[in-house]
């Protein structure tokens, strides 16, 4: 008897990789984000990339599905970091010019 290699266990353990991909980058994209907005602003757009990055993963190949809430909650506090570092780097140099 000839042992067979089972044609699956690649793509097993390549989808296994690509969820655990999935869980670090949602979770790192939840943890700038709650950086980003309460206390680092300048890693806010890291927060929206990585999110983004995991969603569009996690859409193309409906892998870690399970990881779409820390996903979702780095993408927008992300923005919302953003949003705040951009307005305040604007009230900034408006301070400096008019002084």
């Amino acid at each position: 008897m000839t042992e067979e290699q089972n044609p699956y266990l690649p793509a097993i353990a390549e989808s296994e990789s690509l969820v655990e991909q999935i869980r670090a980058r949602s979770t790192w994209a939840a943890v700038l984000g709650a950086l980003g907005l309460l206390v680092l602003g300048i890693v806010a757009p890291f927060a929206v990339y990585l999110g983004h990055q995991s969603l569009s993963r996690m859409r193309r190949t409906e892998t870690g599905l399970e990881h779409r809430g820390a996903a979702l909650t780095g993408t927008i506090l992300g923005w919302l970091g953003s949003a705040i570092l951009v307005i305040s780097v604007t009230l900034e140099l408006l301070a400096a010019f008019m002084s």
